[in-house]
C-alpha cells in the first residue's frame, strides 16, 4: 500500500476525469537522464467500481531531438504487453488492444504495458506522453478520451541516491535520521510528524537529517528535489521517500477467574508496550509494565490498569471485573491455626494477697510453612484458614485483708501466637484454581490481669501483644506430574 501512495505522488501526472481509467509510468532509471537509456512501465489502473471495456489505448512517445521530446527515434523500442493483448508501433504512437472480450474488461487489478530500449535524447527538459482511450463502462458510453503525462528528463551528469532513514520503526516520540546524496540542486523536505499538518524543510543536497518527536501512527517523508535548466520555463523535479511506522502504545490485561468465592484468589496479568508507567487501581500506583499480580477479592471489584503512552502522554486504559459469587464454596481445607495460650493462675487472697500468673504465649501457626503446592489438585475450591492462638490472660492479684499492706498484683496476658507464612505454588499458565482465604490473621494477646483488692490495691498487669498477621505468597511453577 505504501508503494502504491509513494508512485502515484512521484509519477502520476494526469488530468483528472478525462479518461475513464488512471494512467502512470514509472521510469527506469528515475529520473530519466538525457542522453542515456530507459525503460518505462505504463501503470493503467481503475480506481472505480465498474468494469472498463476498452476497445484500444494509444500510447504516443514524442519523438525529435527538442527538450519538449523524449527520443530522437522510435525505432528499436521493443514492447512487453501483458498476455491477452496485442501492440501495433506506428512512429512513436504504439495501440494496444485487447484479443478478446474478457481481457477487454479491465477491472481493480489493472494493466501493465514496458517500453524497453528507449534512448532518450539529448536535451534536458520536460515531454509529455499523449494518451488516447477508446472505452466504456457501464455509467459512460463509448467515445475517445485523451490525457496526458509529464516526464522530466534530468542533465546527464545529475545523480541522485535513494532517501534511506534508520530506525524503520520508533517507539512513540522517537527520531529517525534520514540519509541522501544529490548533484547540486534545491532540496526541500517534508513530512508530517504528528498528524497536525506537513511540515517543509530546506536541506542541503546530502543529509543526515533528524527528524524528532514523531507520534503519527506513519510518517511518510519526501524529499523533493528541483533542477533548473538554462532555456527551460520550468524546473525539473524529481522525489524520493522513505516511510517510518512509529508503534502506538498497546494495554492488555486479564483476571482469571472471573469469578471466584468470597475472599477469592484472582490472577490479574497485563503487558503494556510504547509506554512509561503503568498503574493497578486497587491496587498499586505504580506496576511494572508487564506482570501479574495475586489478588484476594472479598466482594465484586473492578479493576483498572492505565499505561502512559510514551512520547505523547496519552493515557490507555484497560478495565476486568471479578465477580465474587457466594455460591462457589469450598470443598477442601487447609488449617494452620495453633493451640491457645493457657491462662495465668489467679493469686490467692490473704493479709497480704499474693500476684497473680501470667499467661502463657500462644503457640504460631507456624512461620513459613513452604509451599503448599496445589498443581495436581484441579476441580477444587480450596479454603485456606490460618492463625496463631491467642495469648492465655493474665491471673488476677489475690485480694489483701483490711491491714494497710498491698495486694497483690494483676498477672501479665500472654503474647498471641502469629499467623502462619503460606506459599501457595500455581501453573505458571494457564486459569488459577479456586482458592478461597480465611482468617489469616495473627490471634489477639491475652487480657491483662488485675490487681488485687485492699487498702493498697495491687497493680494490674499488662495485656499480651497480638500475634503478627499472616501472609500469603505466591508462586508459579511449571506443572509436575508426580502428585503434591
Amino acid at each position: 500500500m505504501n508503494d502504491v501512495h509513494v508512485r502515484r505522488q512521484i509519477f502520476e501526472l494526469r488530468v483528472a476525469d478525462e479518461t475513464l481509467l488512471t494512467y502512470g509510468v514509472l521510469p527506469v532509471p528515475n529520473p530519466l537522464l538525457a542522453s542515456g537509456g530507459a525503460s518505462l512501465t505504463l501503470v493503467i489502473s481503475n480506481g472505480g467500481s465498474q468494469i472498463v471495456t476498452v476497445v484500444s489505448i494509444t500510447i504516443t512517445l514524442p519523438v525529435g531531438t527538442n527538450a519538449k521530446n523524449l527520443t530522437a527515434s522510435a525505432v528499436g523500442i521493443t514492447t512487453q504487453p501483458p498476455a491477452g493483448w496485442d501492440v501495433a508501433q506506428s512512429g512513436g504512437a504504439f495501440t494496444l488492444t485487447p484479443q478478446n472480450d474478457e481481457a477487454a474488461k479491465v477491472g481493480a487489478r489493472g494493466l501493465a504495458f514496458v517500453f524497453a530500449s528507449v534512448a532518450v535524447n539529448a536535451e534536458p527538459g520536460t515531454c509529455a506522453l499523449a494518451v488516447a482511450e477508446d472505452a466504456s463502462s457501464p455509467a459512460k458510453p463509448r467515445q475517445s478520451r485523451s490525457t496526458s503525462i509529464a516526464l522530466a528528463k534530468f542533465p546527464p551528469q545529475f545523480a541522485l541516491s535513494a532517501l534511506t532513514l534508520t530506525p524503520a520503526s520508533v517507539a512513540p516520540g522517537g527520531s529517525v535520521s534520514l540519509m541522501w546524496t544529490g548533484s547540486p540542486a534545491t532540496y526541500v523536505l517534508s513530512y508530517d510528524p504528528d498528524g497536525n499538518g506537513t511540515r517543509s524543510v530546506a536541506v542541503g543536497a546530502s543529509g543526515p537529517f533528524d527528524a524528532q518527536r514523531l507520534t503519527a501512527p506513519i510518517v511518510v517523508f519526501t524529499l523533493t528535489v528541483t533542477v533548473t535548466v538554462p532555456g527551460q520555463d520550468q524546473p525539473l523535479v524529481t522525489q524520493r521517500q522513505a516511510v517510518a511506522t512509529v508503534a502506538t502504545g498497546t494495554l492488555t490485561f486479564t483476571a482469571l477467574p472471573s469469578s471466584v468465592g468470597v475472599n477469592g484468589v484472582a490472577k490479574l496479568a497485563w503487558r503494556a508496550t510504547g509506554a512509561t508507567s503503568c498503574t493497578l487501581d486497587p491496587g498499586d500506583e505504580n506496576i511494572p509494565l508487564s506482570g501479574y499480580a495475586y489478588v484476594i477479592v472479598p466482594r465484586t471489584t473492578l479493576f483498572t490498569v492505565v499505561a502512559t503512552e510514551a512520547g505523547t502522554g496519552r493515557r490507555i486504559a484497560q478495565q476486568q471485573t471479578v465477580t465474587v459469587d457466594p455460591a462457589i464454596v469450598p470443598t477442601a481445607t487447609f488449617t494452620f491455626v495453633a493451640a491457645d495460650g493457657l491462662d495465668g493462675r489467679d493469686g490467692g487472697d490473704s493479709m497480704n494477697g499474693t500476684d497473680g500468673g501470667n499467661g502463657t504465649n500462644a503457640a504460631n501457626a507456624g512461620l513459613d510453612l513452604g509451599p503448599l503446592d496445589l498443581r495436581s489438585r484441579p476441580g477444587q475450591v480450596f479454603r485456606i484458614v490460618s492463625g496463631g492462638g491467642n495469648g492465655g490472660r493474665g491471673g488476677n492479684g489475690g485480694d489483701a485483708s483490711q491491714r494497710p499492706v498491698p495486694a497483690g498484683n494483676g498477672g501479665n496476658g500472654g503474647d498471641g501466637g502469629h499467623g502462619a507464612t503460606i506459599a501457595l505454588r500455581f501453573h505458571a499458565s494457564g486459569v488459577p484454581q479456586q482458592i478461597i482465604v480465611d482468617n489469616v490473621r495473627g490471634s489477639r494477646g491475652g487480657a491483662k490481669g488485675l490487681g488485687g483488692k485492699g487498702k493498697i490495691p495491687g497493680h494490674d498487669g499488662r495485656p499480651g501483644a497480638d500475634g503478627v498477621l499472616g501472609s500469603i505468597v505466591f508462586e508459579e511453577a511449571p506443572p509436575q506430574s508426580d502428585g503434591a
